[in-house]
């Protein structure tokens, strides 16, 4: 829904304005990075709807301890702050997940390793769990959009009627 280079609407209002027949009613949404940041899930915890989300670097400075955290291969620590949670972790690289639901448990998942040809395992935070399957479908759709472009630039033909 894009309005031009100028326009007033925010990404935060959109998304309230979708959820609104939904208000307290329990349910949570799940947002890839492009839509999570604080003041939406401030809104939407008002809204009394939790929400999950991929976020973005640059949102680390809402939480200065994590910009100078190292963590090893499926290690995970989290923080909260005024109602978020904001949970880091690494496996191939670094996760930063923002989140309403604070609670949350270390499961170990199995993976089969290529390399040696054999099935592993790895400890993995549940919410990043929850953040992958519900997920999965939208991920897809944007990797197969990505294959299948198609050229903006139209050509036109002339020809000269008789």
């Amino acid at each position: 829904m894009y309005e031009g280079k100028n326009s007033t609407i925010k990404i935060d209002d959109i998304v309230l304005n979708f959820l609104k027949e939904y208000k307290n009613n329990n349910h949570i949404i799940y947002m890839d990075s492009n839509f999570s940041n604080p003041t939406l899930f401030k809104k939407l915890y008002d809204f009394g709807i939790d929400a999950l989300g991929m976020i973005k670097q640059y949102w680390r400075g809402l939480f200065r301890d994590l910009a100078n955290l190292k963590l090893d291969d499926y290690e995970s620590e989290s923080f909260e702050k005024d109602n978020l949670m904001i949970l880091q972790w690494r496996d191939k690289r670094i996760m930063n997940i923002l989140s309403l639901i604070k609670t949350y448990e270390i499961n170990e998942v199995k993976y089969f390793n290529k390399e040696e040809g054999i099935i592993k395992t790895k400890i993995k935070p549940s919410i990043i769990i929850d953040y992958a399957d519900s997920m999965k479908g939208v991920d897809r759709n944007n990797q197969m959009l990505s294959y299948f472009s198609y050229p903006y630039k139209v050509t036109r033909w002339w020809f000269i009627k008789n």
